[in-house]
This record gives structure tokens, C-alpha cells and sequence, in this order.
């Protein structure tokens, strides 16, 4: 989009033809429209090859909205907008419409997936930790896990048990120790005495 706009105004200060701004115009929003189709296509075949359910809905529902926002964006610019004048409104339209995309896969990683696990220097007290707020052996095992970094499919693989029961597991471990989510819990076991 950038570079259509750079040589749109290149074309301007140069030629003034605006036959030749248009094209240019109209060239870059088709290439962009292929390459994001492109990806799009790539991130459905690639969610194939994900073994878990969470992340797999979680990058296509990422690809469609992101999709989404900047089809709706091109039809907007389209329809409402002379490539000759590149308005500062259509610049701050395009970069709001890249934040719901953003701020959804932000919310799944929050909820769902904690990628590296954390280098410590000492373990953590477990017992004192599973005394205090009355942790089952179960739920302890879990905590360990989610400790070491691991998703909701390897606890799952690791433990031989359902996704619904580790999910069911890990929500009495946040109410039994006041936490919202695994970044929280990593911090409370980190930080407790």
C-alpha cells in the first residue's frame, strides 16, 4: 500500500498525469488484494497440520478477521476516496482496521497458549504451594505443567486425559488460587514465599 502511494505521488510531482496515478493506484490495491488472499489460503492449509483445536480456530479466525478488515477497507477506499489526495482519514482508517485482528489473537494468547516456559533459577516450593490453597494431586501435576509452559494439548497428551477435563482442571486451579490467567499463575508460583 505504501509503495502504490509512493509511486502515486511520484507520478503526481513528475507527471501530473492522472490516468497513470490511477493505474498505479489500482495495480498496488490489486497486489495487495492477491497477496492477502494468498496468505489467507496459506493459514486454512496450515491450520490443518495444528494438532489442537484451540489453536487451530484461533489463527483462522485471526486470518478472517484480519481478511476481513482490509477487504472492508479496500471497498471503503474504492468507493468513497480519489487516489489522487490520500487523506490522513484514510491512512488512520487503515491502521485501526489492522487493531481488531491484534487485539483478538492478543486475547487468545492471554487465555489460551503460553509459548516459551520460563527460565528460573530455583524450583518453586510446590508443597507449600499445594497446602496453602489445597491443591489436589491432579490439579498439582497440572500446575507443573503449565508451569514448564505447556498447552492445553500436551498437558492433555502428557496426562492421557480429555481436553475438557484439563480445561476443567485448570479453571478450579485459577479459583482456588485468585488468579485470571497463566501469566498470573506463573507469577504467584515465581513469586510465592
Amino acid at each position: 500500500m505504501c509503495l502504490g502511494f509512493a509511486l502515486g505521488i511520484k507520478f503526481l510531482l513528475e507527471t501530473r498525469n492522472s490516468n497513470l496515478i490511477r493505474l498505479t493506484y489500482l495495480i498496488s490495491l490489486i497486489a495487495i488484494l492477491i497477496i492477502l488472499t494468498l496468505a489467507f489460503v496459506k493459514i486454512l492449509f496450515f491450520t490443518g497440520e495444528l494438532p489442537d483445536k484451540d489453536k487451530k480456530r484461533a489463527v483462522k479466525t485471526f486470518g478472517f478477521i484480519y481478511f476481513s478488515c482490509f477487504i472492508f477497507y479496500v471497498m471503503v477506499l474504492i468507493y468513497f476516496s480519489n487516489p489522487l489526495r490520500g487523506s490522513f482519514f484514510e491512512h488512520f482508517f487503515l491502521f485501526f482496521l489492522c487493531l481488531p485482528p491484534l487485539f483478538y489473537l492478543k486475547g487468545f494468547l492471554k487465555k489460551y497458549y503460553l509459548d516459551h516456559p520460563l527460565q528460573l533459577g530455583d524450583e518453586p516450593n510446590w508443597q507449600a504451594i499445594f497446602s496453602k490453597y489445597k491443591i489436589s494431586n491432579r490439579e498439582g501435576e497440572i500446575m507443573r505443567l503449565l508451569f514448564a509452559g505447556k498447552s492445553n494439548k500436551d498437558i492433555e497428551d502428557e496426562l492421557f486425559i480429555s481436553i475438557k477435563t484439563v480445561k476443567n482442571h485448570i479453571f478450579h486451579i485459577y479459583q482456588k488460587l485468585k488468579v485470571k490467567n497463566r501469566v498470573q499463575l506463573i507469577n504467584l508460583i515465581r513469586n510465592f514465599p
